[in-house]
């Protein structure tokens, strides 16, 4: 893995998005969060927060990041693109408002902020019957939204986990999966408002969740990342124990898990944000057997919580939360 580009900003960085739009693809959102007393706990609740989400363009010939936009925020722990804005009929438009967005170079936003909590992770299904978007929230809540050309509104909300619900997400219709600092991965159904499975099997909190990226042949198989380090893979059918279990690298918890697609192999790789431990690659075949790379990212100073894959290429991004650095680099 070879740096291409590493800046730093001015408040720690903690998500790195790239455009998922080929048109568009080398445009960067990067989201940034701190509190007035320069605490390194990500969820920290003492204190006023600033933060932002940046966009960058970043220029492969020149190997650089240039700032495009910036939008001031209360403080950003996660960031998505949402390819599934609405036209101006109030149909999905899987294009339309998100080429305006960028084409244009501003942040468009709806706002919901709950009040004296942090929103920890956001989720849009990639096929959604309607616009909406999870998110888990750190006094355990998990919220569902409805996003219409008027705003964001509450669909549905319940308290899923004792302490901070550090992720969620979901199969695109019925079920919302979330996992927290309580080592619990739970699976809910929209439909009913119940919790249908609870899961016990991490030794520490639940920080990603990651649905296979191709439901159409693998509708029921989840993976799971932990502060316990541990890579996990659930078939939901049988959720009680996992098919896969494993250490990606020791001394780093999993934070974030990210796909890319090899066509050559009919094959995924996973970008793994492994906190103070850097990045590294997991290949997920067709069979689900699993290859763990031997090659991790280390150039970063502090704790890596946010990756991602470039359109198309094979660039990734990351970035580390104290030192406030976003790398850049190259398979």
């Amino acid at each position: 893995m070879k740096p291409l580009v590493k800046i730093r900003l001015d408040k720690h960085t903690d998500a790195v998005e790239f455009c998922p739009d080929a048109e568009h693809g080398d445009y960067l959102a990067v989201a940034s969060y701190q509190v007035s007393d320069k605490s390194e706990q990500i969820s920290s609740e003492n204190g006023p927060r600033e933060g932002a989400v940046t966009m960058f363009k970043y220029d492969s010939e020149a190997r650089s990041l240039t700032k495009a936009a910036e939008l001031t925020t209360s403080g950003t722990l996660d960031i998505k693109w949402n390819v599934f804005l609405l036209d101006e009929s109030g149909r999905i438009s899987a294009t339309s408002g998100l080429m305006l967005a960028i084409s244009t170079i501003t942040l468009n936003t709806g706002h919901y902020e709950p009040e004296d909590v942090l929103i920890l992770s956001l989720y849009i299904p990639p096929t959604p019957i309607t616009c909406r978007i999870y998110t888990s929230i750190s006094d355990g809540r998990v919220s569902v939204l409805n996003l219409d050309s008027t705003g964001l509104h509450p669909f549905w909300e319940t308290y899923a986990h004792e302490y901070e619900a550090w992720c969620v997400s979901g199969d695109g219709e019925n079920m919302v999966y979330s996992g927290g600092d309580d080592q619990m991965f739970c699976g809910w159904d929209l439909r009913s408002g119940q919790r249908t499975f609870k899961n016990k099997s991490h030794d520490m909190g639940v920080t990603c969740i990651l649905p296979h990226p191709s439901p159409s042949t693998h509708p029921h198989i989840v993976f799971t990342g932990s502060y316990d380090e541990h890579l996990r893979i659930f078939d939901l059918r049988k959720p009680s124990s996992p098919l896969y279990d494993q250490i990606l690298l020791e001394g780093g918890g999993v934070w974030k898990l990210k796909p890319k697609f090899n066509l050559t192999t009919n094959s995924y790789t996973l970008l793994a944000a492994c906190m103070h431990a850097g990045v590294t690659l997991v290949d997920i075949n067709s069979d689900l057997t699993v290859g763990v790379s031997s090659d991790a990212y280390k150039e970063h100073g502090s704790f890596v919580y946010g990756v991602d894959w470039k359109c198309d290429e094979s660039v990734g991004a990351s970035c580390s939360f104290e030192d406030n650095s976003v790398h850049l680099w190259a398979l």
